[in-house]
């Protein structure tokens, strides 16, 4: 590959036939083998010419440019109590008196203009976060592609049967009910921050909490011997398959239990390492 290029979201779609299309900004775009050429008459899997200005494209699909579209890219589609993202529209066709108008669903004012082929965006609000790009030309033609971004607390709570468990999880009030479930929302880079049981009890782990994301668990107090996962000598305590990410601090393992032949770990198995 005579230019090796990285593909981000919004390089590449399905049609509505169910056909793959490399979109406008696309790196797989004229960047195939230089010494690689097509002879003359060769197409792509769709029929379309495989030689385009003198180039071709990466893979099995030649780029066709449209009468007009538009799709834009991101830097960045989530992130932890907020985040900025570089937005960036990618007309094609009849580029002719073009206009853009960026909508957002958490209530954001639109951002209009001839002038607004790149904007910049802080998302805030937890949840996600609808981004609708609409284009047109002075033809009267439009088009309109629409993204999702998604923003959550980089911190949650956990009181084990917690009967307020609500929304994110981000307070002692509504504090999830477990730690799956605290799990199961948080983004990568988060934290779980467990507090201790109203009646001085042992957090009680019936079945093995698997975790596969690089977040931290924690025990809330700061001191281990107050936040206390017992696995009652019946089940492995934490199985952790995050890449190397993970940690887990101020709180006690206890009373794990794997059974013979499935390795060791009864209380923590880091599959791919972590901090303990």
């Amino acid at each position: 590959m005579s230019n090796p290029q990285e593909f981000t979201a919004g390089t590449v779609s399905y049609g509505s036939d169910g056909r793959i299309r490399l979109l406008n900004g696309s790196g797989a775009v004229g960047n195939a083998l230089v010494d690689g050429t097509y002879g003359e008459g060769a197409v792509d899997i769709y029929g379309n010419p495989r030689m385009v200005d003198g180039k071709q494209d990466i893979g099995c699909v030649q780029y066709v440019a449209p009468a007009f579209a538009c799709t834009f890219t991101w830097d960045v589609a989530s992130g932890l109590d907020s985040f900025t993202a570089t937005l960036t529209a990618h007309p094609d066709g009849d580029l002719e008196g073009l206009d853009y108008v960026w909508s957002f669903s958490d209530g954001s004012p639109d951002v209009a203009g001839g002038d607004k082929a790149v904007i910049t965006h802080t998302f805030s609000t937890y949840g996600e976060t609808t981004v609708t790009l609409t284009a047109r030309n002075a033809a009267g033609n439009e088009a309109t592609q629409s993204q999702v971004f998604t923003v959550l607390p980089s911190r949650h709570y956990v009181r084990q049967g917690n009967p307020g468990a609500d929304g994110y999880f981000i307070d002692e009030a509504t504090a999830a009910a477990s730690i799956e479930d605290a799990v199961a929302i948080a983004l990568e880079g988060a934290e779980i921050v467990i507090l201790p049981n109203d009646d001085g009890s042992a957090y009680s782990v019936a079945k093995t909490i698997s975790i596969a994301k690089n977040i931290t668990l924690r025990g809330s107090t700061g001191n281990r011997d107050d936040i206390v996962l017992d696995g009652a000598n019946a089940v492995r305590v934490l199985s952790v398959t995050a890449r190397g990410g993970f940690a887990l601090r101020d709180l006690t393992v206890a009373h794990g239990y794997v059974p013979e032949g499935d390795g060791a770990g009864g209380g923590v198995a880091l599959h791919y390492g972590g901090i303990v």
